[in-house]
């Protein structure tokens, strides 16, 4: 929903991207949204890498396949 815009399907596709890129400058429950996103991305990026231990969590399946006997063709 854009704000004071009613039938945005019938909105030309230029104008319509136009309103969408200024969303971000609303200081809206939108623009807050897109705020809280991009510093999780941003947070999520910074943060220390796994230990061995925390991916092996993380990752159950590739532990899995790892301990499987090799199948026909295989080493």
């Amino acid at each position: 929903m854009l704000h004071r815009v009613d039938e945005i399907e019938t909105m030309p596709g230029p104008r319509f991207f136009a309103y969408c890129y200024r969303l971000t400058a609303y200081q809206g429950v939108i623009a807050a949204v897109h705020r809280r996103q991009r510093a999780a991305r941003e947070q999520r990026a910074q943060a220390a890498p796994m230990s061995l231990g925390e991916w092996a969590a993380a990752h159950p399946a590739a532990i899995q396949a790892a301990h499987q006997e090799p199948t026909q063709g295989g080493r």
